[in-house]
């Protein structure tokens, strides 16, 4: 199931749920069965679910590449200095489908 968190009340999204906060969306995915729902961005929406994740999924692009949005905390040292683990880095090559090479970590937070 996907929700949707908007500030908006009278967004409607086809094949989702809404929600108008994280904790609205969080008691919604374990109404609906989700007892490990999954975040996926943007940056304000991370910020707030970091406190309460236990695993992460972090892509590492390796590049320099224009943008306005960082996940603030995401970087390897932040993440070990506040008891995270990495558990898994699986690595990718530039291809005809990606133009830069990229590594997909996993980390994880003993509760």
């Amino acid at each position: 199931t996907c929700i949707v968190v908007t500030r908006n009340p009278a967004f409607a999204a086809g094949g989702a749920e809404c929600a108008l906060s994280l904790d609205a969306a969080v008691g919604l995915a374990r109404a609906l069965g989700d007892a490990a729902p999954i975040v996926a961005g943007g940056a304000a929406l991370y910020a707030l679910a970091l406190p309460l994740a236990t695993r992460l999924w972090i892509t590492r692009v390796h590049a320099d590449v224009a943008g306005d949005t960082v996940f603030v905390g995401a970087d390897r040292a932040a993440l070990e200095g506040t008891g995270w683990k990495c558990i898994d880095v699986a690595k990718h090559d530039a291809d005809a489908r990606n133009d830069f090479a990229f590594d997909i970590e996993q980390w994880v937070r003993p509760r």
